[in-house]
């Protein structure tokens, strides 16, 4: 294998690519998995997150939960990493949790309003690199940075109106 080949590989693995449906069912299997988990085990992952103590005397065991959230991390990241990349992926883990912040009120408005962020951020950006031919990962980002701006400014303008 000649150099050229080697690094069209490793730019794709970097950078992502989402065409081909190789994996599609892995993928969907993973979400489906981590969804069914954050439902299943929600209150005992937000308890043990917030306050170990707590959990503690809620007869919940925080190391059992810290060590399922790792675990839905880990799906999350091998699941996206052919989608986003290796490199972008911290980049999408954090940007839609950091938009919907501002418009939340609670721990479960806030998971609902990233999903949709993230959901927008994905759909969005695999609009725009079929359309202008740019690669999926970084367009899906700069999407997700773009409504991360759009929400900072919104809420700037809307703590001002109200106060």
């Amino acid at each position: 294998m000649d150099f050229m080949a080697a690094h069209a590989g490793l730019s794709k693995f970097s950078k992502g690519v989402i065409i081909g449906a190789r994996f599609v069912l892995f993928r969907l299997g993973g979400v489906l998995a981590v969804l069914l988990l954050i439902w299943w085990r929600w209150s005992s992952l937000l308890i043990a997150t917030l306050n170990t103590e707590l959990a503690w005397a809620a007869g919940i065991n925080p190391d059992r939960e810290r060590i399922a959230l790792t675990v839905a991390l880990a799906v999350i990241v091998a699941v996206a990493i052919k989608v986003v990349g290796a490199l972008l992926i911290v980049a999408m883990l954090i940007i839609p949790p950091a938009a919907a912040r501002q418009f939340s009120s609670s721990p479960e408005q806030m998971v609902c309003l990233t999903a949709i962020i993230g959901v927008l951020s994905t759909l969005g950006g695999l609009q725009l690199s079929y359309s202008f031919n740019t690669p999926t990962g970084p367009t899906m980002v700069s999407v997700a940075a773009i409504i991360f701006i759009i929400s900072s400014f919104s809420y700037l303008i809307w703590r001002n109106l109200v106060r």
